[in-house]
């Protein structure tokens, strides 16, 4: 019997040293597993809220939203009682189009100038190039970009001597007239927007003012839409100015006067506020149409 005992230690000394190096070696590198993709998300869309207004609160393209929900109305229309799925990876970009400022693209999507430029790391706000791109942060007031500004070339001189030949002299062909439909719910938006101005209650004016904005973006320069674009813009520029928001108050007032300088007779005008009338403007790289951003 001890023999026997005697004859197995060696094995079992020999089976305890290789459990010991196996449990001490390193394991083999396993293939790694491909890193999930980034999944979506769902969210509710806000009672009014069109396509556009999720896109610049969510901090999403406007294309990538519309893709990954199918949406097909137009941008402008309110989406209703949904919930949005957001994909990850798509964030909302602006592409900087020649005479566009920083101050003017910040104040379109409802951001300070400040977060912009923290946002897209710029320190120079007043130097800014055409083509280049803008990161938008979340909490914009839309996800669609500002009408195109429009430049008109100067006539070349005539360089024949002999006088034109009789013609037929060109028609100004007048802007489409929008929809009534359109034009009421600007009106809603801006009626709504005036009475809680009268009850101080800025930050909803703001809200209100922006959804106007967006309804009439894009709407070409007809007069009734320059007119209500003029009073959102006020509207906004006002709260603003309630809410001790200087640059923005300042921005949006001198906004709305470049479309409607009639304004300035507004009585709401009140002596605290007429002073950033007169604030100088920030510094272009390049001039600027009125009214354009």
């Amino acid at each position: 019997m001890g023999l026997a005992v005697t004859a197995r230690a060696p094995w079992i000394a020999l089976a305890v040293a290789l459990a010991a190096g196996c449990a001490k070696a390193p394991l083999a590198p396993s293939a790694s597993a491909p890193a999930a993709a980034p999944r979506a998300v769902a969210v509710a869309a806000r009672p009014g809220e069109t396509t556009c207004a999720a896109a610049g609160r969510l901090g999403i393209s406007v294309e990538a939203l519309r893709a990954a929900n199918e949406l097909s109305e137009s941008t402008e229309h309110p989406l209703g009682e949904r919930r949005l799925w957001v994909p990850a990876g798509y964030p909302l970009e602006h592409r900087i189009l020649p005479g566009q400022t920083l101050a003017r693209v910040a104040a379109w999507y409802g951001h300070s100038l400040r977060t912009l430029q923290r946002a897209n790391a710029i320190e120079e706000p007043d130097h800014i190039e055409a083509g280049g791109r803008l990161r938008i942060p979340p909490g914009a007031r839309t996800g669609c970009p500002p009408p195109p500004v429009l430049v008109r070339a100067p006539s070349p001189p005539a360089v024949s001597a002999r006088p034109p030949a009789a013609s037929r002299p060109a028609t100004r062909r007048a802007a489409p007239s929008p929809s009534p439909e359109l034009l009421a719910r600007a009106d809603d938006q801006l009626e709504h927007a005036s009475a809680r101005y009268d009850a101080a209650d800025f930050q909803a004016v703001v809200s209100l003012a922006r959804s106007a904005q967006d309804v009439l973006a894009a709407q070409g320069e007809h007069p009734a839409i320059v007119e209500r674009r003029a009073r959102a813009a006020w509207l906004a520029g006002l709260a603003h100015a309630g809410l001790d928001d200087r640059e923005n108050a300042t921005l949006e007032l001198r906004e709305a006067l470049a479309l409607q300088p009639a304004l300035r007779d507004d009585p709401r005008l009140s002596p605290r506020i007429r002073p950033l009338l007169e604030a100088p403007t920030v510094k272009a790289s390049s001039p600027v149409a009125a009214g354009a951003p």
